[in-house]
């Protein structure tokens, strides 16, 4: 199991109060100060979100509310606390065991651990879930849901909640570390090992029969190399120490760069820009579909693409498809919108499993016909889930337009 220990030293940053006689203002963007920790409910069994424009969570004068640094302490002005303690909201300034504060002043001593662990439970048929989120005293608070396939080691979907307020997120928040965890068993080699550009170079020259250094395939220069594709995206949640969770391995997939910066984050942003202007809450699952295939060099037949190949032992498909379903509980109404994983195809009629009826969306800001950058087609999630078995069950009963 590889471990990542981050240790942070900070300047303390004088964020201006935002006070108020009636009440207590938290601004994401302009007066949480690093390292963060988790904003909690009174109950301590959700995060807060913003609900006023553009990013602030309002505390009434009087409430209560949590501030959780798991595996370390709240700080605050020099002052250590508990892991977790209780906020009451004191005419626009913030609480602590009766000791007043801005919000800027208090931080954690470290960014809370998040962790990536089996939940006990299956999915999608008999493949395991795994949860990422944080461990607290009485509870697991889960981010992210993964549907993982131990046999291939790959990730079949991600599953996350995705509010309207995702608005009001954080910007500019450092990228960490990509955590390996101990999920993927290659031998001596790391998941991040395979995912180098050296080494994808070298696999996927070997597979197709091409000399060793050849940028047929494989060429930074054009984009056209192998990245770690989010399923759920760091952007996907407001707070950067919920970000952060996203940077487990096991939320990701081998996706072309190419697609990735450019379809595929259009896709992502859509998603997003939905859900702000409907004001809506969507269950949204990320997730992956069959093998890429290229030709030889020399016999033409197409070859299964793993980042993993050691005789006869594989893993990390290469994705044919990525997709990504938006699923609105209240109304039960969804959609899926489907991405082909191969900027060198030229045929995507193999890749097409399911009815499209992009004509009847009217948020999508995709190029659908752009074969390098990822051509995209929508379906029904009905229909979707016909030809995906390990796709979750949904109450579906309209079309998510």
């Amino acid at each position: 199991m590889f471990s990542v220990i981050l240790v942070y030293f900070f300047i303390p940053v004088v964020i201006p109060a935002i006070r108020n006689e009636y009440g207590c203002f938290i601004s994401v963007n302009r007066n949480i100060n690093e390292p963060q920790p988790l904003i909690l409910n009174k109950a301590g069994t959700s995060i807060l979100e913003p609900k006023i424009e553009p990013d602030i969570i309002e505390i009434p004068e009087g409430g209560k509310f949590k501030l959780a640094c798991v595996g370390n302490h709240l700080f605050a002005d020099g002052k250590t606390y508990s892991e977790i303690e209780t906020v009451t909201c004191r005419s626009g300034l913030f609480s602590i065991q009766n000791d007043l504060y801005n919000f800027g002043q208090i931080t954690c001593e470290y960014y809370p651990e998040n962790i990536a662990r089996y939940s006990g439970f299956f999915c999608g048929g008999n493949y395991r879930e795994i949860e990422i989120g944080f461990q607290l005293p009485k509870r697991f608070l889960r981010l992210v849901g993964i549907c993982f396939d131990p046999l291939v080691q790959t990730t079949l979907y991600s599953k996350y909640l995705l509010t309207s307020s995702i608005y009001g997120r954080q910007h500019n928040f450092s990228r960490p570390s990509w955590i390996e965890d101990d999920f993927y068993h290659f031998g001596e080699d790391t998941v991040n090992m395979i995912y180098s550009q050296k080494r994808q170079l070298q696999t996927i020259n070997s597979l197709l029969g091409l000399d060793p250094e050849s940028k047929e395939i494989v060429d930074t220069s054009t984009k056209h190399y192998l990245a770690r594709g989010h399923l759920t995206a760091k952007a996907d949640f407001i707070f950067g120490i919920q970000q952060q969770v996203t940077f487990h391995l096991v939320n990701v997939a081998p996706q072309w760069e190419i697609f990735n910066e450019n379809n595929w984050l259009a896709v992502e942003n859509d998603v997003r820009n939905y859900a702000i202007d409907r004001n809506a809450t969507l269950e949204v699952y990320t997730g992956t579909y069959g093998v890429m295939t290229l030709p030889h060099s020399k016999t033409g037949e197409q070859i299964e693409v793993y980042l993993y190949n050691e005789g006869e032992e594989v893993g990390l498909p290469v994705p044919l498809l990525y997709w990504k379903a938006v699923y609105n509980r209240k109304t039960k109404s969804g959609v899926v919108v489907i991405g082909v994983n191969n900027p060198y195809i030229d045929d995507v009629s193999d890749a097409i499993i399911c009815e499209d009826i992009s004509k009847s969306i009217s948020w999508g800001s995709w190029s659908k016909k752009d074969f390098v950058n990822g051509y995209i087609y929508v379906c029904t999630l009905e229909d979707f889930a016909e030809k995906v078995p390990y796709f979750p069950k949904l109450d579906v009963r309209g079309t998510l337009t």
